[in-house]
């Protein structure tokens, strides 16, 4: 008999296409965590849109004895949900996003790219490969902080200001005016 998620030969002609093998067995919510240290269920791979070989559902879950559930799902991802909250997911293309317990993000890019979310500000921090910082704030004020100190700034009212790895630095103003500080 078939499944609410779709005939079993459907699943396994999608799993195919897809160049991945695996076999129906219970779902996740069948199995009772306490049972062993590592519990292993596999879970039916259910397509969104079978055209496209989207996968919706994972393919086996592990719990272990720390609290951690380990995911892995039909596309290629990897999610890993820690017992304090915390969820990192590993796609298949090599990038990382870690979700916390308060809201923030991180985005981990495979070219070294760290994207930072922080939910309660709005503000959202990037650590170029070459280690520079840049911060963009909800009010429209951008900041690019250089290993060698120096600093750009530009704040939503149209000035900008540039601080130099010496120490100098030069506003310059939404009406034309500029200040230039020497170094201290």
């Amino acid at each position: 008999p078939d499944s609410p998620r779709g005939p079993p030969s459907r699943r396994s002609a999608v799993a195919a296409a897809a160049g991945r093998s695996f076999s129906v067995a219970p779902t996740p919510s069948a199995v009772h965590p306490a049972s062993s240290s590592a519990a292993i269920a596999g879970a039916s791979a259910a397509v969104a849109d079978p055209a496209s070989a989207e996968f919706t559902e994972d393919l086996r879950e592990v719990r272990h004895a720390d609290g951690r559930t380990e995911r892995l799902f039909v596309d290629g991802r990897k999610e890993v949900e820690f017992a304090n909250g915390l969820r990192k997911v590993m796609w298949a293309d090599g990038r990382t996003t870690v979700m916390f317990q308060n809201g923030d993000h991180k985005e981990i890019h495979v070219d070294g790219v760290v994207v930072y979310h922080y939910a309660e500000t709005g503000a959202v921090q990037t650590t170029l490969a070459d280690g520079a910082e840049v911060y963009q704030f909800p009010d429209g004020q951008f900041e690019r902080h250089c290993l060698d100190g120096s600093k750009e700034i530009r704040f939503p009212n149209g000035t900008s200001k540039q601080i130099f790895s010496d120490g100098s630095e030069e506003i310059c103003f939404a009406d034309g005016t500029v200040r230039r500080t020497p170094p201290a």
